[in-house]
Parts: structure tokens; C-alpha cells; sequence
């Protein structure tokens, strides 16, 4: 007999479960027709956002070690004509 109640307890328990899942996909279809994002594809949206950003600041980092490796070519080229100039 408690093996029995043991028993209808565990599949209350499991058709309560079920039925509280069955109302959250229902929840993730109306929330996916409104368009508003499931709780997974909006953490992979900000996975994503963070990514673009250190892709963002990694590139303007290089950009600027080039501007300044360029602009410091510049001076020496401009010393190097400034040389040739006294030479002269």
C-alpha cells in the first residue's frame, strides 16, 4: 500500500512538472510569435554583442599602433629629406 501512495505521488509529482513545462513552451511560442526573444537566444544575442565589442576594441587598438607606426615612418622620412637637404 505505500509503495502505491509512493507511487501516485511521484506521477502527481511528474504530471505537475509536466504541466508547468507544458505552460512555459507555451509561453516561448507566444513570446516567439510577438517577437520578443526566448530567454537562451538572448543570452546568445549578448554573447554575441560582447564578442563585436572586443572585436571592436582589438581593432581600433591595431588601428591606432598603425597610425602611430605611419605617422612616426612619416617623421623619418620627412628627417631623412631634411638630411639629404643639408647635404646639399
Amino acid at each position: 500500500m505505500k509503495l502505491c501512495s509512493e507511487a501516485s505521488d511521484s506521477v502527481m509529482e511528474l504530471e505537475a512538472f509536466v504541466e508547468k513545462m507544458m505552460i512555459l513552451k507555451k509561453k516561448s511560442v507566444t513570446d516567439q510569435a510577438d517577437g520578443t526573444l526566448s530567454p537562451s537566444e538572448n543570452e546568445r544575442l549578448v554573447t554575441v554583442q560582447e564578442q563585436m565589442k572586443d572585436i571592436m576594441s582589438i581593432q581600433k587598438h591595431h588601428q591606432q599602433e598603425f597610425m602611430m607606426w605611419r605617422n612616426e615612418i612619416k617623421i623619418n622620412r620627412l628627417n631623412l629629406q631634411l638630411n639629404f637637404l643639408n647635404w646639399i
